[in-house]
C-alpha cells in the first residue's frame, strides 16, 4: 500500500505524479525502457550466492559505514535520525491481534516504550525531508528487547547496499545529483516523493513504515515475514505530502521561500501537544506467509506487498504520556538487530542481498554509545524548563552485590527529570537501611506522579530492595511518597502511595502504568498444576524477580542428611539420652517439658501446644470407637462422678480423630522403618480444669485387633498409644495444618493477587505484606516437604509420597471455613470457654482475629462506602475468580467454599480477615512451640520404629509395584484373617497386645504388660532424635530482621485515614499484649459455668429412661497453668515463617 493508495482509502486527495512527470520527460518507450532496467537490476529472484570474496567485500561495506558512523559520533551527531523529538509512554497489545501466536505480541501485554521523532536528515522541521519514528520497546537508556525503526513512506528508496550508498551519495552531492538519482529508475523516484514530507504538521499525524521485511517465527513453525508502521491512533489527513509543484522539484529539499516557522516548530509542537494530552498511535502490523513459488523478490524493500493479500492489522495502542528533555534523547540509542526470538533478519551472503540493508544499519547503530553523543547544547531541550529544588529520600533495606548507586528520576503528568544519582562518592554510598537523602536542583515536573529507578551500573549480580521513596518539593512544600518494597532488578518505576479503585479516563498516565503493572503480574506470576491433587500454585520454572531474590534471602534449613552419626552408639538406652540431646540444643529448656509423661501435660498440648486444631467436641461417642458407656463410666467416676451423659451435657467430653492418616504406607529408609498410626481418642475436662485422654484406639476400624487403651491400662501401654497419637497428629500437623493450610492455600491467594492487583489497589495494600514471604517460602519448602529424598524422609514417619497422599487428601475435604477462626471454632464445638477452660490459643486467637477484622473492616470501609463498589470492582472480582478457579477448583474436587463473585464489604473482610489471620496469627501458633515441644523427642516423636498394632485391613489396596517394593525391603507375616502377626527382627510387643480388644466382661488384669524396652523401642535412634532436633528449632526460628504483625515496616498505605486505622490496630495489640501478660502471671480460684441441661436419667439400667432438668455448678481450684506466649503480637510475625 502507497501513501497515495492509503490517501485514496481515507478519502484525502493525493497523486504521486512522479511517473507521469518522468514520463512527459522521458516520453513512453524511455520510461518503459527505465523500467525494464530498474527490474533487472531490482528485482532478485534466488538469494545471491555465498563466496569468500563476497563475504569480505561485506565486511569491508560495513566497516566503512561504521568509520563515517564514528566520525560522527565523536561530533555528538548520528549519521542518521539526527535531530528530533522523543517521548516515553506504553504500548499495549491490542486483546485479538489479528497475528499467530506467538511468545512476544502476548495479548494485552504492556510494554513501557520511548518514542524518538526525527528528521532523516535535516535539522530544519520545514525541509523536504524523510521523518523517522524509532520506538524502543523499554524505557531504558541501552539495548531494549525489540527497536522498531520506521520512516515516512511505504517504500524504501534503496534494496542493497550499493543502491543505499548511491542514494546517499546523490544528496551529498546536492539538487542536482538527487535528481539524476530520481531519472535513474522510475521507482527512485516514486519512492523519493513517497517518502518525503515538507512541512508536516505535527510529527504525530504522518505514517511511519520499517520498509524492510523481517522474519517473523510463531509458535506453529511456519515460514513468515513481516513489516511494521506506526499511524495516528484516530484517522487523520496525512500532513507533509509533497505539492504537485514540488513533486516536479522533488531533489529540492530546503525549506519553501514563504515558510516562516522556526526550524523547530515541530518539536515545539509535540511538546506543546504532550502539555495537554498523552499522544496515541496504532502499531499495525502486515504478515506475508511464505508460499510455494515465492521468489527471494518477496523481500525486496524496494516494493511493497499487495494490500489486499497482506492487510494491515491492528496490534497495539502506543501512548506517549511523558516528553524527555534532549539529554535523554541524546542517550537514547536505537538498533534494528534488538529483537525478541520470534523476530529475526537473516544473514545476508553479499552486499547485493537484500538482508545487507538491515546488517549495515544495525552495524552503524551499534557504534553509537551514550558516552559518544553528549553534546553540551543539547541538555536543555526541547522544552523550556524551569529548575525546582527536590529533596530526595530513599530507603533501601537491603543490597545485593556490588553497590554503585542508583538513579532516580521523577515524572510529572507530561515530563520528568534527568536521572539524580544517589550513593555517589566517597563516604555518600548507600547503607542497607538506613535512609539516603539528596537535595538537587531539577526540571519541575509539577506533581510528581511516578518515580522510576534503576543502577548506576547493572552487572546482573547486583540489586537493591527498595523500601521507599519520598520527595519533597521544597519550594511548593509538597510531599510525595512512593512505596516500593520491591527489588529493584532492571529498573522499577513506582507510583504514589495514594489507594485507588479506578484510575480515571483510559490513556492517563497512572491509569496506563495501572495496566503495565497487572500485564506484568499476569505475566511473571503464572500459575501450576504439577500436582492435580494439590491446590494451584506458583509456577517455579520461572520465578518472578522478586520471590527469587527473596528466596535467595530466607535461612536454609541447616539439617544435615545422611547416616552420619557423631555418636560412640546410634541406640538411645534410656529416656535420659534423649534429655540430654535437648539439653544440648536448647538454652532454657521449659519446666512443663519435664511433665511430659503426664496425662495432663499430653492434654495440655493438644489445647496450647504446636497443634491446637486437633480437638473436637462431641455429643456422642464416635460410632468407629466401640467403647461402651459401662466402661467409660468407670473412669469418668473417678473423677466428678457423674454420667457420661452428663459430661457431654456440661460440654466436657472431646475427642481427636487423626482418620487422614487411615490408609498411609509406612515411611522405609534403606534399613529402617518408620511406623505410624490413625488413632481416635477421647478427652475428658476433669474437675481439676485439666484437660486429660481418657481412651485411644490407634486405628479406625473396630475390632479384636484394634484395641482400645486407657489410663488403666500398664504404664507402658498407655504411654505407647500416647506416643502414637502424638506421632499421627504431628505428621497432620506438618502436612495439613501448616504446609497445606499456611503455604499453599495462601500460595493461591498470593499467586492471585500479584497476577490481578495493582499496587494502588486497597486489598493488594492490605495483603501483600502478609502474602510476600508465602511464594519465597514455597521455593524452600517444596522439595523439603514433599520431594523425594527430603531430610524430613528421615525423620517423619511418612515418606515423600505418604506426605503428598496426606496432603491431597486434606485439600480433597477442605473448606474456607476451617480457616476462619470463629466459624471453624462453632463447626468443632470449642468455641465456648466455659465449656473448655484453659484454652488460650482459643482465647488468644478470638482476640486477635477480631483485632484483625476490625482493622481491615475500618480499612476496606474507607474506599468500599456500600455493597455496590465491591460488586463494580472489576480487579476484585476477577482476583477472587482467580482464587477460586486456579487455586481452589482446579480438579473440580467440590466446593472449597471461596466465592465465585464477591457481594457484600463483609464478605470481602471476611476473605482478608482469612489470609492475614492465617499467614500470621495461625502460622505463628504452628510453628512457635516446636522448640519447646518437639525438642523432646519422647514429647513428640516425629518418628517410631515400632509398628502400630495395625491390621491390614486398614490399609488401603497397594499397587504390585509397591507391594513388591515392601515385600523386598521386609517381610511381613500376615495370618488367614488379614491380620499383622509379626514383622521379622521387631520386639515381640505385638504378640502381646494381640487379642485385648476391651470388653467389660473381660479380666484386664491378666494382660501381658508391655515394658519399658519396648517404649525405647519405639522412639527412633540418637542420630533420627539429632536430625529432629535441629528441624524443630529452625521450624521455630524466626529471621533476624523480622518484622511483626501491626508494625507495618512495609506499609504501603500513605493516606491518613489509613494509617490512622493503622494506629488503632497496633492500640488494639498492644491492648491484646498486656492481657496476654496479665493472664499468664495469674493463678487461683476460678468457678466453672452454671448451666441449666436435659437429662436422661436411666433406671436401673433397663429401657426406661427419664428425662429431667438439672442445674449444675462447679467450683474448683484452678491449676498452676502453664504461660502461653505463642501468640503474643509482638512475637506474630508478619507473614508465613519458616
Amino acid at each position: 500500500m502507497t501513501s497515495q493508495w492509503e490517501c485514496e482509502r481515507r478519502g484525502q486527495q493525493w497523486t504521486n505524479s512522479s511517473w507521469k512527470i518522468l514520463t512527459d520527460q522521458l516520453g513512453q518507450d524511455g520510461f518503459r525502457e527505465k523500467k525494464q532496467q530498474q527490474s533487472k537490476e531490482t528485482d532478485i529472484l534466488q538469494v545471491p550466492k555465498t563466496t569468500s570474496t563476497s563475504k569480505l567485500i561485506l565486511s569491508a561495506r560495513i566497516e566503512k559505514f561504521k568509520m563515517a558512523a564514528r566520525a560522527a559520533a565523536l561530533k555528538g551527531q548520528r549519521l542518521f535520525d539526527n535531530v528530533g523529538v522523543a517521548g516515553a509512554g506504553y504500548a499495549v497489545v491490542i486483546p485479538n491481534p489479528a497475528v499467530p501466536h506467538n511468545n512476544f505480541f502476548k495479548p494485552g501485554r504492556v510494554f513501557q516504550v520511548r518514542l524518538q521523532h526525527t528528521n532523516t536528515s535535516s535539522d530544519d522541521d520545514a525541509a523536504v525531508d524523510m521523518r523517522g519514528a524509532e520506538l524502543k520497546f523499554e524505557d531504558i537508556d541501552g539495548p531494549s528487547q525489540l527497536d522498531l525503526i520506521m520512516h515516512t513512506g511505504t517504500m524504501s528508496p534503496y534494496w542493497d547496499i550499493p543502491s543505499f550508498e548511491d542514494f546517499l551519495s546523490a544528496k551529498r552531492r546536492g539538487p542536482d545529483a538527487l535528481k539524476e538519482w530520481c531519472f535513474k529508475f522510475p521507482m527512485n523516484y516514486y519512492c523519493l516523493v513517497d517518502s518525503v514530507r515538507r512541512s508536516p504538521t505535527s510529527y504525530s499525524n504522518l505514517n511511519y513504515y520499517s520498509r524492510l521485511p523481517i522474519k517473523f517465527e510463531a509458535k506453529d513453525g511456519a515460514l513468515r515475514y513481516a513489516k511494521f508502521r506506526l499511524i495516528p491512533d484516530e484517522q487523520q489527513t496525512e500532513s507533509g505530502l509533497l505539492h504537485p509543484e514540488d513533486q516536479e522539484r522533488a531533489w529540492e529539499l530546503g525549506r519553501h521561500p514563504d515558510e516562516t516557522r522556526p526550524k523547530d516548530y515541530l518539536r515545539q509542537e509535540y511538546v506543546n501537544r504532550l502539555r495537554w494530552t498523552p499522544i496515541r498511535y496504532r502499531l499495525q502490523i502486515q504478515i506475508h506467509e511464505w508460499k510455494d513459488g515465492d521468489t527471494f523478490n518477496t523481500l525486496n524493500p524496494y516494493r511493497i506487498w499487495s494490500p489486499m493479500l497482506h492487510v494491515w492489522a491492528d496490534l497495539a495502542v502506543v501512548s506517549i504520556t511523558t516528553l524527555l528533555s534532549d539529554a535523554t534523547k541524546i542517550r537514547t540509542t536505537f538498533n534494528i538487530a534488538n529483537l525478541p526470538q520470534s523476530l529475526s533478519f537473516e544473514e545476508p551472503t553479499s552486499i547485493y542481498d537484500y538482508n545487507s540493508l538491515a546488517k549495515v544499519v544495525a552495524a552503524v547503530q551499534t557504534v553509537y554509545k551514550p558516552s559518544l553523543l553528549k553534546n553540551p547544547a543539547l541538555q536543555n531541550g526541547p522544552a523550556d524548563y524551569d529548575y525546582l529544588k527536590y529533596k530526595v529520600e530513599v530507603t533501601v533495606r537491603h543490597i545485593v552485590g556490588s553497590n554503585k548507586g542508583i538513579l532516580v528520576s521523577l515524572t510529572g503528568p507530561w515530563t520528568r527529570t534527568e536521572p539524580i544519582q544517589i550513593g555517589q562518592g566517597i563516604g555518600n554510598s548507600i547503607a542497607a537501611g538506613r535512609k539516603q537523602s539528596l537535595e538537587v536542583d531539577a526540571y519541575d515536573v509539577g506533581e510528581v506522579v511516578l518515580v522510576s529507578i534503576e543502577k548506576v551500573k547493572d552487572d546482573g549480580n547486583s540489586d537493591y530492595f527498595i523500601e521507599n521513596v519520598q520527595v519533597h518539593d521544597v519550594q511548593r512544600g509538597l510531599k510525595f511518597e512512593f512505596p516500593g518494597y520491591r527489588w529493584l532488578g532492571k529498573r522499577l518505576t513506582l507510583r504514589r502511595g495514594a489507594v485507588s479503585l479506578n484510575d480515571g479516563a483510559k490513556g492517563d498516565l497512572e491509569a496506563l502504568h495501572r495496566q503495565m503493572e497487572l500485564w506484568q503480574g499476569y505475566d511473571s506470576y503464572k500459575w501450576s498444576h504439577d500436582e492435580p491433587a494439590f491446590p494451584g500454585g506458583l509456577d517455579l520454572t520461572r520465578l518472578p524477580h522478586d520471590v527469587r531474590r527473596d528466596s535467595e534471602r530466607l535461612p536454609e534449613f541447616r539439617i544435615q542428611k545422611g547416616a552420619g552419626s557423631i555418636f560412640a552408639s546410634k541406640i538411645a538406652k534410656s529416656l535420659g539420652d534423649y534429655e540430654q540431646l535437648m539439653e544440648s540444643a536448647v538454652k532454657e529448656v521449659p519446666a512443663s517439658i519435664q511433665n511430659w509423661k503426664t496425662d495432663e501435660e499430653f492434654g495440655r498440648q493438644f489445647l496450647n501446644g504446636v497443634h491446637p486444631l486437633a480437638i473436637r467436641r462431641f455429643d456422642q461417642v464416635p460410632p468407629k470407637f466401640p467403647m461402651t458407656a459401662g466402661r467409660l463410666k468407670e473412669i469418668l467416676a473417678k473423677d466428678r462422678g457423674w454420667s457420661l451423659r452428663q459430661e457431654i451435657a456440661a460440654g466436657h467430653m472431646y475427642y481427636v480423630d487423626c482418620s487422614l492418616m487411615k490408609g498411609l504406607s509406612p515411611n522405609v529408609v534403606g534399613a529402617e522403618v518408620f511406623y505410624h498410626a490413625a488413632p481416635i481418642a477421647l478427652f475428658h475436662v476433669n474437675s481439676k480444669g485439666h484437660f486429660v485422654p481418657v481412651a485411644i484406639q490407634l486405628y479406625q476400624g473396630p475390632g479384636p485387633d484394634n484395641p482400645i487403651w486407657t489410663p488403666d491400662d500398664g504404664e507402658y501401654e498407655w504411654m505407647l498409644a500416647k506416643l502414637f497419637l502424638r506421632n499421627s497428629d504431628a505428621q497432620i500437623h506438618l502436612n495439613i495444618s501448616l504446609y497445606l493450610h499456611s503455604h499453599l492455600l495462601m500460595e493461591a491467594f498470593a499467586v492471585a493477587l500479584f497476577r490481578k492487583l495493582p499496587s494502588p489497589h486497597p486489598v493488594h495494600k492490605l495483603l501483600a505484606p502478609h502474602l510476600r514471604r508465602v511464594l519465597a517460602s514455597k521455593v524452600r519448602l517444596r522439595d523439603l516437604v514433599t520431594g523425594d529424598g527430603s531430610v524430613l524422609d528421615e525423620i517423619y514417619s511418612l515418606s515423600a509420597s505418604g506426605r503428598k497422599h496426606l496432603i491431597a487428601t486434606g485439600f480433597r475435604e477442605f473448606h474456607l471455613r476451617n480457616l476462619h477462626f470463629p466459624a471453624m471454632m462453632a463447626d468443632r464445638g470449642i468455641d465456648d470457654p466455659s465449656k473448655l477452660p484453659g484454652y488460650f490459643y482459643r482465647d488468644d486467637g478470638f482476640r486477635l482475629w477480631k483485632a484483625i477484622e476490625r482493622f481491615v473492616e475500618e480499612t476496606l470501609r474507607l474506599y468500599y462506602k456500600n455493597n455496590t463498589f465491591v460488586t463494580s470492582d472489576k480487579e476484585l472480582q476477577n482476583w477472587i475468580r482467580d482464587v477460586r478457579n486456579n487455586g481452589f477448583m482446579r480438579e473440580s474436587q467440590g466446593d472449597k467454599g471461596v466465592p465465585k463473585v464477591l457481594y457484600t464489604v463483609k464478605e470481602l473482610v471476611d476473605v482478608v480477615t482469612i489470609v492475614i489471620f492465617t499467614c500470621s496469627v495461625q502460622n505463628r501458633a504452628l510453628t512457635a512451640g516446636m522448640r519447646d515441644l518437639a525438642t523432646c523427642v519422647p514429647n513428640m516423636p516425629l518418628a517410631l520404629r515400632q509398628y502400630g498394632f495395625a491390621r491390614q485391613a486398614d490399609r488401603e489396596e497397594e499397587t504390585e509395584k509397591e507391594k513388591s517394593r515392601k515385600a523386598a525391603e521386609k517381610e511381613q507375616i500376615i495370618d488367614e484373617e488379614g491380620f499383622v502377626v509379626a514383622t521379622p527382627g521387631e520386639p515381640d510387643l505385638l504378640k502381646k497386645i494381640r487379642g485385648t480388644y476391651l470388653d467389660e466382661e473381660k479380666d484386664f488384669k491378666n494382660l501381658t504388660k508391655a515394658t519399658f524396652e519396648d517404649i525405647m523401642a519405639a522412639l527412633p535412634d540418637k542420630v533420627v532424635a539429632r536430625k529432629q532436633i535441629d528441624f524443630a528449632l529452625e521450624m521455630s526460628n524466626l529471621p533476624e530482621d523480622e518484622a511483626f504483625i501491626g508494625e507495618y515496616r512495609d506499609c504501603h498505605f500513605t493516606d491518613d485515614k489509613a494509617q490512622a486505622a493503622v494506629l488503632k490496630f497496633q492500640e488494639a495489640l498492644r491492648q491484646i499484649s498486656n492481657s496476654m501478660k496479665l493472664r499468664n502471671e495469674r493463678s487461683g480460684e476460678y468457678e466453672g459455668q452454671e448451666f441449666t441441661v436435659n437429662m436422661f436419667y436411666e433406671e436401673d439400667d433397663d429401657a426406661t429412661q427419664v428425662e429431667y432438668t438439672q442445674v449444675m455448678r462447679e467450683k474448683t481450684e484452678k491449676p498452676e497453668e502453664q504461660p502461653y506466649t505463642y501468640l503474643l503480637p509482638e512475637q506474630i510475625p508478619f507473614s508465613v515463617t519458616p
